[in-house]
């Protein structure tokens, strides 16, 4: 009886040393984490939002910790982006005997995009997405015809946010796109009027890292690919048709940049500046001399590239 009534405290004594030394050590951590001339803001009002830290004094020992609550949000976006095509943007041939006033060149063209959703107070949370790119450019000669570009996606995506310090944190997503898709060649030179047009649907995954500075500022950088699949369609003013069925789409997106965040009444505004990179493959026809739809001769890829300046509210 005597040997088992010190085995347990000794087992009790161990579990009391291991606990204080746990604690001990992630006292150390938080610490070092608070170990700065800046401490990030929290949440306006009450609680903080997913990257704060909300610091407490006790007896001038400082406790830190990470800590997260239910918001909501709605990001309003211009996207500033300059429209290609992987087999050149124009409107025929514009090299050898072609004609170089065949040849288009696009802006960088403000299409605005909003995303609207929710985090929970696990870091998982929801948010829905639409964006539209409506632009045309004339040809280098603008007698010669002009080239208009009309496609918007529309996203459900599911996100878990994952704290791996209060200073760095990943967010994984997935979820559903649509898109529709509509490129239109006015080619005067040939008479001919074509469209190519898509509407296709599938699934897409991403993530994002972020990483807050000690200033505040917060750097992140997003991979977004999405798979999209249904029917094709080429067709010109001579009612040529060319239907390519059950086709497969994909897209890919890139971007970096840095976001910013102030108080706002009870809210939290964060203003965002990005450069971002998309390419989109099997979206448009490849051609030759000629666009009309008999001469459609294989895919061709298409993308997008610019800055995106976006303000955010947070409650």
């Amino acid at each position: 009886m005597k040997f088992h009534l010190i085995s347990a405290i000794s087992v009790l004594m161990s579990i009391l040393s291991g606990s204080v030394f746990a604690e001990d050590l992630q006292s150390s951590y938080v610490q070092q984490e608070a170990d700065s001339d800046y401490v990030l803001p929290c949440a306006c009002g009450t609680g903080c939002n997913k990257t704060s830290l909300r610091t407490s004094f006790n007896s001038g020992r400082v406790a830190s910790q990470c800590c997260k609550q239910k918001t909501y949000f709605v990001t309003a976006e211009s996207t500033f982006f300059r429209y290609h095509r992987a087999d050149g943007v124009r409107l025929g041939d514009t090299s050898g005997t072609g004609d170089p006033n065949l040849g288009v060149e696009f802006d960088y063209e403000y299409s605005p995009r909003v995303t609207a959703g929710f985090y929970g107070t696990d870091g998982f949370g929801i948010r829905a997405r639409w964006w539209r790119y409506d632009h045309a450019e004339p040809a280098f000669d603008p007698g010669f015809g002009s080239l208009g570009v009309d496609t918007y996606n529309i996203d459900l995506e599911f996100v878990d946010q994952i704290s791996l310090t209060c200073y760095t944190d990943i967010e994984l997503f997935a979820g559903f796109r649509y898109n529709d898709f509509d490129e239109n060649f006015v080619n005067e030179l040939d008479s001919r009027v074509v469209n190519i047009n898509s509407s296709a649907y599938g699934g897409l995954v991403g993530v994002q890292v972020n990483r807050t500075s000690k200033c505040g500022a917060l750097f992140f950088a997003r991979a977004r690919a999405a798979v999209l699949m249904d029917d094709g369609n080429v067709s010109d003013s001579e009612n040529e048709s060319v239907t390519r069925l059950d086709t497969t789409q994909g897209m890919t997106e890139i971007a970096s940049g840095m976001e910013f965040a102030t108080c706002l009444g009870p809210a939290i505004l964060k203003l965002t500046v990005a450069a971002e990179m998309q390419n989109w493959f099997n979206f448009s026809a490849n051609f030759g001399a000629g666009v009309a739809a008999s001469d459609v001769g294989g895919v061709a890829d298409v993308g997008f590239g610019g800055l995106v300046v976006s303000a955010s509210l947070e409650y």
